[in-house]
């Protein structure tokens, strides 16, 4: 095979930028609710997806990796080829895909429902929405280690 000795070097070459990069993908920034005395948007987002002691778990962040987490291989794979090889932007574009899988999620979340005083207060009983601070706060970014 001519230029195999050039093609593993690519794919070495590929192989040590991919290793060296990753994609973080929740709330990356300190975000506080609007008019809180400081209540932090990640402290509430860790209470809905575990629970507490009152609130009923409602895992919006392990229910996206339950439901997506045997595609992200297949659709990085592809968007690496798609884009010459290029990680980083790879990497960003598949940031952005499971950030909006994450805001889908916490959209579309249902089960279990707020309690009656929760929808009296909010006026509406969708779990995980209230003023939209929590998937507005969802963002990814990419680093290199």
């Amino acid at each position: 095979m001519r230029g195999g000795d050039r093609f593993r070097r690519h794919l070495s070459e590929l192989a040590a930028r991919a290793a060296t990069g990753k994609v973080r993908v929740g709330i990356i920034e300190q975000a506080n609710y609007d008019g809180s005395d400081g209540e932090s948007v990640a402290q509430a987002a860790f209470w809905n997806e575990y629970g507490t002691t009152t609130i009923p778990p409602r895992p919006f962040f392990r229910n996206t990796i339950a439901e997506h987490k045997d595609e992200w291989s297949k659709q990085a794979a592809e968007m690496l080829e798609a884009n010459g090889g290029d990680v980083r932007q790879t990497l960003e574009l598949m940031g952005e895909g499971v950030k909006g899988q994450i805001v889908e999620t916490i959209q579309a979340f249902r089960e279990p429902p707020n309690a009656a005083a929760t929808v009296k207060k909010k006026g509406f009983d969708k779990p995980l929405i209230d003023t939209g601070t929590l998937w507005r706060s969802i963002d990814c970014e990419v680093a290199d280690e």
